[in-house]
């Protein structure tokens, strides 16, 4: 017997209740809302902004993507795996993740952290 209106489950209408209200979620399972992004020149099909960062990430990312000299970009989220290792001014090892990876047209790759003005006051590394 086959029920008219029913959904499989709640988390189906979820789903979907999210996508049609909620254009700017990152994922159907997302609870934060972020902004994003569909770039020209990226390797990925969308950019999602950092929730922390507010907009300025993805204004970089367009900014990016209509520059004339930018041949291809990325956002470098976590789960891409780059990383840089440093020594901290106390002598221990750590890393941290850049924003951006950005090739030009003479073929120089970019490695861009970005900083509002608000975050600019960060601890020596």
């Amino acid at each position: 017997m086959q029920r008219l209106g029913v959904r499989n489950s709640s988390r189906e209408t979820r789903r979907e209740t999210r996508r049609r209200h909620c254009p700017t979620s990152s994922s159907p399972t997302s609870t934060v809302q972020r902004r994003r992004f569909q770039p020209k020149k990226s390797i990925f099909s969308k950019i999602v902004g950092e929730v922390k960062a507010g907009a300025f990430e993805l204004k970089f990312a367009r900014f990016l993507d209509e520059a004339p000299d930018v041949v291809s970009f990325a956002k470098n989220y976590l789960a891409v795996g780059f990383k840089v290792d440093y020594v901290r001014a106390d002598g221990d090892l750590s890393n941290y993740v850049p924003d951006f990876l950005v090739k030009t047209g003479d073929g120089t790759v970019w490695i861009i952290e970005t900083k509002t003005s608000s975050r600019s006051t960060c601890r020596k590394k």
